[in-house]
């Protein structure tokens, strides 16, 4: 727990240290957001009740890197602080890719026994077509040599009367686990499951720097080990809602 609050004042150290020279030398570069969550869902599972979050995220050409933070309004619920990263570039014209790696720990472990992940991602951005935006994305988990297969997509919906649209976005994926419970030793516990989730947000904005999001969203998981792979709350039926403003400079 030393070390993840020490890294954590590091990396707030150079975020607060960097932002004027990041705004000097590229518009947007800068951006932090804050929400309120009904739950907290990652993947389909369901890692805590009503939460608030905070974020904030750098950019700088194709590079990125980003802190991530979901504080349960409950005691009994477990923190969580990430820490991410990616590099983004367009190898044709009609798709785009990001390699990314995060690192996730916990206040507390989760019911698996795990207080912490590190994972890399690639993943694939295609250009439009009929206006949806299609993409695919493939993970893996060090800690728990898992492996994940995600489809996803956006589409936006104009609301011109309202000076705002509505972003509808979805996600189906799979989970394969060899290593589950990394924390309990001895022999390996595998898993994996299914998911997806709809989402439906509608930003406006109130100020030049600054939009107000709310949002609902819906997911849901099977074929998940209750018994082997448990690292979250009840995993079928989630649905939430946001509220959150995001700022960029």
């Amino acid at each position: 727990m030393r070390s993840l609050q020490t890294l954590s004042g590091l990396f707030l150290a150079a975020v607060v240290a960097g932002l004027p020279a990041l705004r000097a030398q590229e518009e947007g570069a800068v951006r932090a957001g804050a929400e309120i969550v009904s739950r907290q869902v990652f993947r389909g599972l369901e890692m805590a009740r009503a939460s608030t979050q905070a974020d904030v995220g750098l950019s700088r050409g194709n590079w990125r890197a980003g802190a991530w933070a979901n504080l349960p309004f409950s005691s009994s619920d477990r923190r969580e602080f990430d820490l991410s990263g990616g590099y983004s570039w367009r190898p044709s014209s009609a798709v785009s890719l990001e390699a990314s790696i995060r690192g996730a720990w916990w206040g507390r472990a989760l019911a698996s026994g795990n207080r912490d992940a590190l994972e890399a991602g690639l993943v694939a951005t295609f250009d439009p077509l009929g206006g949806i935006t299609p993409g695919l994305g493939c993970y893996h988990d060090f800690r728990r040599e898992a492996d994940t297969v995600e489809a996803t997509f956006a589409y936006s919906i104009p609301l011109a009367k309202l000076g705002t649209y509505v972003d509808l976005s979805g996600a189906a994926g799979w989970v394969a686990g060899k290593n589950w419970r990394p924390e309990f030793g001895g022999a390996h516990h595998s898993d994996g499951y299914r998911y997806w989730a709809l989402a439906a947000q509608v930003p406006y904005r109130v100020g030049p720097h600054s939009t107000v999001i709310i949002g609902a969203h819906y997911a849901d998981a099977d074929g998940h080990s209750l018994i082997d792979g448990a690292f979250s709350l009840p995993s079928r039926r989630n649905f939430w809602m946001s509220l959150g403003v995001s700022l960029d400079f």
